[in-house]
């Protein structure tokens, strides 16, 4: 059996620059400095480390747009703070947030698909009135039940 080889981590310093001065993609509730999103000049990329080891850093492509406040908070101050659940959604979010970004400023390529829009698409034709299959109708719409009673007479009296 051969020894497993170690993957060096995918790196690119172009993807990593990018990330100066856009939102923070992160907003943790409360810490975030750029809530409404507008941009910050303290955005850097924020590394998750999740499944990693001491001294090894995930890929490039593995983090989010983070300001210097959620970077932090990221990094060394959320345990005892919030649930584990709540970090690994909000890293997902901007793991999101950050792709889209990149691909919309054109920063990550990747081919799109454009599909034509539904209103130049063709309308598929109907059978005429005649040969349409009646919907059956219910009598009474409503299901029947159990009434309510009210206190309608106990707050008069």
């Amino acid at each position: 059996m051969t020894p497993r080889q170690r993957l060096e981590p995918i790196r690119s310093n172009k993807y990593l620059s990018a990330a100066k001065g856009q939102p923070c993609q992160l907003r943790f509730a409360g810490i975030c400095l750029d809530p409404s999103g507008l941009g910050h000049e303290t955005t850097v990329f924020a590394h998750f480390r999740h499944g990693k080891g001491m001294g090894q850093k995930a890929h490039d492509f593995d983090g989010a747009d983070a300001c210097a406040n959620c970077h932090r908070f990221l990094d060394e101050g959320w345990s005892g703070k919030v649930s584990y659940a709540i970090v690994l959604e909000t890293m997902l979010r901007g793991l999101e947030r950050t792709l889209e970004n990149r691909i919309r400023r054109g920063v990550l390529v990747m081919p799109i698909t454009i599909e034509t829009p539904a209103s130049a698409r063709p309308i598929k034709s109907r059978k005429p009135r005649e040969e349409r299959q009646r919907i059956p109708r219910s009598q009474n719409p409503w299901p029947q039940g159990r009434k309510i009673p009210t206190r309608q007479k106990e707050r008069t009296s």
